[in-house]
């Protein structure tokens, strides 16, 4: 049995398409059915158009560490820079940037005359809060302390470290890995329920300059 129809031009091409994002029958006797429709309307034409261009944005942790705001303050410096510089040129640009959806900067109102702004700055933004995270991995602790119910993730704790030598008659602190630090893991031991111990990772982006 065969059926005529008239359709206007507009009508085709949505069959057409329609027709492309339709799935293939499940029963694979009827395989051939799209091919079918595609040889009797024919195929929607390919439509061109220009990808968007963005700027290469040239970032590392160099560049971008004196806008970032750093645990133990301005006094400090990226421990980074105590490496070989073979090191520090593989650490300071990452290979890859993860493009994620930022909407909370599509529509800044800075660039309210210029929104195409907005996306070009997003390689830079993704960039900035992967290297920010990143700097919180150069030094870290695992320590143990008395128990303290009082201490959670996210909270600062100065940790203070003697060095292995004197000056005079005065004990020195360890220039590296004395100072302030975020806990960003906290485990509480309660042991037999007569004595507790909190277990604590800490982390920091820099140290004494």
């Amino acid at each position: 049995m065969s059926h005529t129809f008239t359709f206007t031009d507009d009508e085709l091409q949505c069959l057409r398409v329609c027709l492309q994002n339709a799935p293939t029958p499940y029963h694979i006797s009827k395989k051939k059915i799209v091919s079918e429709l595609e040889d009797k309307i024919g195929k929607p034409p390919k439509v061109k158009a220009e990808p968007l261009r963005l700027p290469k944005y040239e970032y590392g942790i160099k560049k971008l560490w004196k806008k970032m705001a750093h645990i133990g303050g301005t006094n400090y410096k990226n421990p980074v820079t105590l490496m070989d510089d073979e090191i520090q040129t593989i650490i300071n640009k990452p290979k890859r940037v993860r493009y994620t959806m930022m909407p909370n900067q599509i529509f800044d109102p800075k660039y309210v005359d210029n929104p195409q702004k907005n996306y070009n700055e997003l390689v830079e933004l993704q960039a900035y809060e992967y290297l920010r995270r990143e700097t919180f991995k150069n030094i870290k602790l695992l320590i143990t302390v008395p128990g303290n119910l009082d201490l959670y993730a996210g909270f600062g704790i100065i940790v203070k470290i003697p060095a292995t030598f004197k000056a005079g008659n005065t004990p020195q602190m360890d220039r590296k890995y004395s100072g302030r630090y975020v806990i960003v893991g906290v485990r509480h031991h309660t042991g037999d329920g007569l004595k507790m111990k909190t277990e604590l990772l800490l982390a920091r982006d820099s140290m004494v300059g």
